[in-house]
């Protein structure tokens, strides 16, 4: 994927645009705050390591950059659907924006001192062999002492839809099994590992072997307690209602090459709207869903 078409993008000081994995082009952020990376590839955050501490997301080492495939790690984008299609099992898991690219929208220089990125992804012939609608995506990022990520969809067309989202993020623990998810007490769940059964949470979810937790009507505020490093991360999020937990276990993790050996270093929690609360777009209307993303102070 060229560079070409980007090199007149006006940049701020502390953005550069470069050669990422694949030969992808990158946005590379370097501001007071934060050392930050962003594809074009599916709106794809891939690195945030906030100044003075450990870096917030993480990375499959031997994640493929390659047209079609989506990129392991960071912050993937599920749309319209959330994992495999109903119907068509051959269709791309989680959707199709996390594998087309992004095109620039603007890139500026907060006051202060964040830097905010916005790129835009629309409808095209290929979108809609998958999926018969016209749509605009705009994905906005903000990189400052937290990461804000928004997802704004639009209806353009005379017709209704509906839609699934997911931020389906990987975030970097010293140790899955031993890690804990807080402010989930009395939240109701369906359980992927399990037949999907309902359940209800009490107290503190552990992450142990893996899991996988679809939970409904959440707090808008969750924390991780990395307890193998004594530290939090908390994430917020507006405009989507669920939760998904997730961790792969060391048997599945096994049966993939890019993470396996390696699930014990993430723990995905995923802001959602998704299987029982679809959002329904009318004509000429928009729906936005943000994350934020930071440490907290122990």
């Amino acid at each position: 994927m060229p560079l070409n078409p980007y090199s007149a993008f006006t940049m701020p000081p502390f953005v550069q645009i470069q050669e990422g994995g694949g030969g992808f082009p990158c946005f590379k952020i370097t501001n007071d705050y934060t050392e930050a990376e962003m594809y074009l590839y599916g709106a794809h955050v891939t690195k945030f390591h906030p100044r003075h501490k450990k870096p917030l997301l993480w990375m499959s080492p031997t994640s493929s950059f390659m047209v079609g495939k989506p990129i392991r790690g960071g912050i993937p984008l599920c749309f319209p659907w959330f994992g495999p299609h109903k119907q068509r099992k051959d269709y791309p898991i989680h959707g199709f924006m996390r594998i087309r690219s992004f095109e620039p929208v603007s890139v500026a220089q907060l006051s202060d001192g964040r830097t905010r990125i916005q790129l835009m992804q629309k409808s095209d012939e290929t979108s809609i062999t998958y999926w018969p609608h016209e749509y605009m995506a705009e994905v906005t990022a903000t990189f400052g002492e937290s990461l804000e990520v928004s997802l704004t969809v639009t209806n353009p067309g005379d017709e209704p839809f509906s839609f699934e989202d997911c931020m389906h993020t990987y975030f970097a623990v010293t140790d899955a099994p031993s890690a804990v998810v807080s402010d989930l007490n009395g939240v109701c769940y369906m359980d992927r590992l399990a037949n999907d059964s309902f359940g209800v949470q009490y107290g503190e979810l552990l992450v142990g072997n893996g899991l996988t937790k679809i939970f409904t009507r959440v707090p808008r505020m969750i924390r991780i307690q990395d307890r193998a490093s004594g530290r939090v991360i908390r994430t917020e999020q507006y405009g989507m209602a669920n939760t998904v937990v997730w961790n792969p276990g060391k048997e599945t993790a096994a049966e993939n090459p890019e993470i396996a050996g390696r699930e014990r270093e993430f723990l995905c929690i995923e802001a959602a709207n998704c299987v029982n609360t679809p959002i329904i777009l009318l004509p000429g209307c928009s729906h936005t869903s943000t994350v934020r993303y930071s440490w907290e102070s122990t």
